[in-house]
């Protein structure tokens, strides 16, 4: 059973609005780093064809109209940059899970795995290991594609997730890694 810690983010007094923005930078500077990784790591293991799935993690990342609004949280608001970023995610997520279209709506998931990726680095905090000891059936409430793509396919004897559908991004890099899995249950 995966149940990966939630992240806890408070709202903090924010004194110095520029060196928060430039904590922000950093942390984004970080998890676009990694999402670089993650997509190496896609094409070595499952191909370039399902590792464009890392180029929109990435797009994400320098969405202008995304950083703007944070910008404007951080400076206009003086909130800090978890809380912020958090709001602006979530409202981000919230608008593509409104949407009629099933794979559009899928892209939620990629745009909380982008913000959740980029709170860790805020917050310092680690990811959660998905090494076991012995081959598993994994079962989870959801997968952000950054989980899938880092799971040792020899490890995984399958995925079962209460989220998620046949078009989501975790339930591809799935199919590509040969992990049977079911979704939306």
């Amino acid at each position: 059973l995966y149940r990966p810690q939630p992240l806890q983010i408070t709202t903090r007094p924010v004194t110095d609005p520029e060196a928060e923005w430039q904590h922000l930078q950093a942390a984004i500077t970080a998890a676009r780093q990694e999402v670089k990784v993650l997509e190496t790591q896609a094409k070595n293991r499952v191909g370039q064809a399902e590792a464009y799935i890392f180029q929109a993690h990435e797009l994400f990342l320098t969405d202008p109209v995304l950083l703007d609004t944070v910008n404007r949280s951080i400076f206009n608001d003086k909130l800090n940059p978890e809380m912020a970023w958090q709001q602006a995610i979530q409202a981000t997520a919230d608008n593509l899970k409104s949407l009629d279209d099933e794979y559009l709506s899928a892209r939620a998931a990629d745009v909380l795995d982008v913000g959740d990726r980029v709170i860790r680095h805020l917050l310092g905090e680690e990811l959660p290991t998905l090494e076991f000891e012995y081959p598993v059936i994994l079962v989870a409430d959801d997968l952000t594609p950054s989980d899938t793509v880092r799971m040792n396919p020899a490890q995984m004897l399958g995925i079962c997730t209460r989220e998620g559908g046949a078009t989501s991004h975790s339930a591809i890099l799935a199919h590509a890694l040969n992990i049977p899995a079911v979704v939306g249950l």
